[in-house]
């Protein structure tokens, strides 16, 4: 148990110097921005985190509204194989890449057939599926951001 509240402080830390590093607000990018910095993020994915060879179809990302009214970035459909971001809830260009990572790492999950299973057991904070996920954003994010800069510059 102290070893996923330390992860979780860590994490939280992190992600505050992510923010830190990439405060651009999300607004002041167009519809058209967002969708090549997302498809410059899914390229790196793809490239550095692999893919998922069980999928039939390509996964591709889709920029819209929250269509809940509860918050979420972003989620991840198993069925479409499409991830979503929700470009009114992301706060800045970093918990962009961030969400996107995230839910790219469910991309190469098993998520149809055990996510449900392992939600039961562990809740969300300690899901194995959602540990890995948060865990890949720290680990990538900056590197994406790099990426981005660099391709963009």
């Amino acid at each position: 148990m102290l070893f996923g509240r330390v992860r979780l402080l860590l994490y939280l830390c992190i992600m505050n110097n992510t923010l830190l590093y990439s405060i651009t607000p999300l607004s002041s990018f167009t519809k058209k921005e967002l969708r090549v910095i997302a498809s410059l993020c899914m390229e790196y994915c793809k490239d550095n985190l692999g893919v998922n060879r069980r999928r039939r179809k390509d996964i591709s990302i889709s920029i819209v509204k929250n269509p809940s009214s509860d918050i979420y970035y972003g989620d991840y459909c198993p069925t479409n194989n499409v991830v979503r971001i929700f470009h009114d809830e992301v706060p800045t260009l970093g918990q962009f890449t961030a969400t996107i990572i995230h839910e790219y790492t469910h991309s190469l999950q098993p998520i149809a057939t055990k996510y449900g299973k392992l939600m039961k057991k562990y809740g969300y904070d300690n899901h194995p599926h959602e540990i890995e996920a948060r865990d890949n954003e720290l680990i990538y994010n900056r590197r994406v951001l790099s990426y981005l800069r660099q391709r963009l510059g």
